[in-house]
């Protein structure tokens, strides 16, 4: 995400006065990146929903213990974290930013 913008940056920075007067500032540059940090950040939650359970194996005599990240008890969000947010990832994570890289480096030629 980070290149991503930084791509969509220099791109602007060529074509906009705008940008150079308003946002090319290391004010601006530091708030624009801690908030791209924080929702960054906030994919992260995802694994604290999760939990482990332990299965007792007969043929080994042993238990073993899995994590069940995005998995939750609730049948209408585990069916969200398992369809619905797996698009959402795939959209706002790849495609979103391969199509800026882009369109940014097609402005910057």
């Amino acid at each position: 995400m980070f290149l991503t913008f930084v791509k969509l940056d220099r791109a602007c920075s060529l074509r906009s006065r705008w940008c150079k007067v308003k946002i090319a500032q290391p004010r601006v540059a530091f708030t624009i990146s801690a908030i791209i940090l924080v929702i960054s950040c906030i994919n992260g939650f995802l694994f604290g929903i999760g939990f482990d359970y332990s299965v007792y194996n007969n043929s080994t005599g042993m238990t073993e213990t899995v994590a069940a990240c995005y998995y939750s008890l609730n049948v209408e969000l585990s069916n969200f974290f398992n369809i619905q947010y797996g698009w959402m990832h795939l959209v706002v994570m790849h495609f979103l930013p391969c199509t800026i890289m882009i369109t940014c480096t097609l402005f910057t030629m």
